[in-house]
């Protein structure tokens, strides 16, 4: 692949949203360069680097492009990326997390090179009050800058986790291409797949992919990013290799009228087909924005597998890391990704998708290999009771393992698509950081008939059991009182629930 159709690409591939990037996408892993971009292939930073939060109390990297405020309505702020944070500044592509949070309306944003024209795609959807995250590969633009364009108004904050020096591992289009589209309005590149009405529960959209938007036939594998709107229900879409059974993983998570994005790096069958399960009725929107040509560098699992299902029905595909319960706010947990699901110890990163579900509070996620400090960065924001996907390349520490942290307690679920090759992970010896212990549990007091003088909390009962008849609970360590009055049996920093 040609340098500048690196950049094309790089210039508006939203994959949705948290990515911690740490694998090469061609032969092997290299070290940021301080001056120039002479390496090949994909620069992972040592650790993902914060180089916007326009939040009050934002703080990045370098003290730039902080606090400076909600972005109005139909602005463009102009981030420099290059020579910044390990970025050289002849780098022509950055992998950047872009969250939106605070947003005071429904909107979208776009981000593309500073220099060219805005373009007519966008990378994150948004609404009031929701945290919406994305993966986004941008093309550098003049002045090594990158142009964020926001609708409505929104906190903006930006990762940035590594850079394309020039690859020859990715074969981007010359701009993305729109290939399916069941709006009554909708419009794909020729035609095919547009119009064509909501997808039912429990259905499979079957879409030709090779052969379309310039995508050759034969590839491994497709860049896709996949949006759902106008849900009628909570739901969940697959997207797998038509030629394979669907596996038990899922891409996107959505709720009832949700608009979401995410990323999607699909094998394609070998009749050049990708199919899309959808779990509740909703439209399907699906861009392509590249593709690999074969294995050499991303391999493909034969389809999605699951490593981590945290929820009480949870299961993985071979029985680790299920059903654990809710990750407690604070908490760490070693995941271990080499060595599973076909995963090889050699694997240098991985392509997840990272789920959060069932918040009880909000927070953020934070993915990282194990065996470096956790930096000040995200991959997932969310609030209480959201449902939140993100497609995560994750770079593999110690022994094949990641660290994923959980500010805010809630369930995780860790889907893995594929593996990059380079070097070898560290050896095994370093761990992630502990979970937080909870408190012992204090004696039970007198059952009250009313609300204790004051205010603010919950009526307190001998046990759970009667905390829950009456309409109480669950209470979560760390940000709930009331959790200190009752047993913590399972140890997941919940109680009463």
């Amino acid at each position: 692949m040609c340098h500048d159709q690196l950049m094309r690409l790089a210039s508006s591939l939203g994959l949705g949203a948290a990515l911690v990037v740490a694998g090469c996408l061609a032969a092997g892993i290299q070290q940021p360069s301080a001056v120039g971009a002479a390496e090949v292939g994909y620069v992972a930073l040592p650790s993902p680097a914060r180089v916007l939060d326009t939040r009050s109390d934002g703080a990045t990297v370098d003290g730039q492009f902080q606090r400076g405020g909600i972005r109005p309505l139909g602005s463009t702020l102009a981030l420099t990326v290059a020579g910044r944070a390990g970025v050289p500044s002849d780098a022509t592509a950055v992998v950047l997390n872009v969250t939106v949070t605070e947003a005071t309306g429904s909107g979208y944003v776009t981000v593309y090179p500073c220099g060219a024209t805005q373009p007519t795609a966008s990378n994150l959807n948004y609404v009031s009050g929701k945290n919406i995250p994305n993966l986004v590969i941008a093309k550098v633009g003049t002045a090594g800058q990158a142009c964020l364009f926001n609708t409505a108004p929104t906190q903006l904050i930006v990762d940035v986790a590594g850079y394309f020096p020039g690859t020859d591992a990715l074969a981007p289009l010359d701009a993305p291409a729109r290939l399916l589209d069941t709006r009554p309005d909708g419009i794909t590149i020729d035609g095919i797949g547009a119009a064509g009405g909501i997808r039912g529960a429990g259905t499979v959209q079957t879409l030709q992919i090779a052969g379309r938007a310039g995508i050759s036939a034969g590839v491994s594998s497709v860049v896709l990013n996949v949006t759902v709107d106008q849900p009628d229900g909570s739901g969940y879409i697959t997207v797998y290799p038509c030629d394979a059974a669907r596996p038990t993983a899922s891409n996107v998570n959505y709720v009832l009228n949700q608009t979401i994005p995410n990323a999607a790096i699909a094998k394609v069958a070998a009749d050049g087909t990708v199919c899309f399960f959808t779990s509740r009725a909703t439209h399907l929107i699906v861009d392509a924005a590249g593709y690999f040509a074969d294995a050499s560098v991303l391999v493909p699992l034969p389809a999605p597998a699951r490593l981590l299902d945290s929820r009480s029905g949870g299961a993985t595909i071979d029985g680790l890391f299920q059903a654990t319960g809710f990750r407690p706010s604070g908490g760490t947990i070693q995941l271990t990704v080499a060595g599973r699901a076909g995963i090889p110890a050699t694997a240098s990163a991985v392509v997840l998708n990272v789920t959060v579900d069932q918040a009880q509070t909000e927070g953020y996620i934070t993915v990282y290999p194990t065996g470096v400090a956790r930096p000040n960065a995200s991959n997932l924001n969310y609030v209480i009771g959201q449902t939140v996907p993100n497609a995560v390349i994750a770079r593999l520490g110690s022994g094949g393992t990641i660290c994923l942290y959980s500010s805010g307690a809630t369930h995780l679920i860790v889907d893995v698509a594929g593996y990059l090759i380079g070097p070898a992970p560290a050896a095994p010896g370093s761990s992630c950081p502990a979970d937080p212990l909870p408190p012992a549990p204090q004696p039970p007091g007198p059952t009250p008939t009313t609300q204790p003088p004051g205010g603010g909390l919950d009526p307190r009962y001998p046990t759970c059991t009667a905390a829950k008849a009456a309409g109480y609970g669950p209470y979560v360590f760390g940000v709930d009182p009331e959790y200190a009055w009752y047993e913590d049996r399972d140890h997941d920093g919940i109680v009463c629930e």
